[in-house]
């Protein structure tokens, strides 16, 4: 199938997890686990970064980068200011938190 070996490994922790058929309840170690996990996917995915490319796509890569850090907590703020309410530091931190998918689609 081509696909990494982590991905099974995701996969299955969902199906076993709280979520799925929730056959682990929540305790430390499962909060500890699945931090590491966590962390460990994020090293998979810079470890595999090829500086030669990115050397290449420097110019897109900063664009894309300043891009994707700046409109959503532009778009953020005033939705969280005016359709939901928080106080300044609660939109702050929400829409801040809205500049974090592109890890997690890499």
């Amino acid at each position: 199938m081509r696909v990494p070996g982590i991905m099974g490994l995701i996969v299955l922790g969902i199906i076993i997890g709280l979520e799925g058929l929730n056959l682990l309840e929540y305790s430390l170690f499962v909060y500890v686990f699945s931090t590491i996990g966590l962390l460990y996917i994020i090293f998979i995915a810079g470890s595999e970064l090829v500086l030669n490319e990115f050397k290449a796509t420097k110019n897109k890569s900063i664009i894309f980068g300043f891009l994707t850090f700046s409109i959503p907590p532009a778009l953020g703020i005033p939705v969280c200011h005016y359709f939901l309410g928080f106080d300044v530091n609660s939109r702050l931190l929400t829409a801040t938190m809205f500049a974090t998918h592109p890890l997690l689609s890499n």
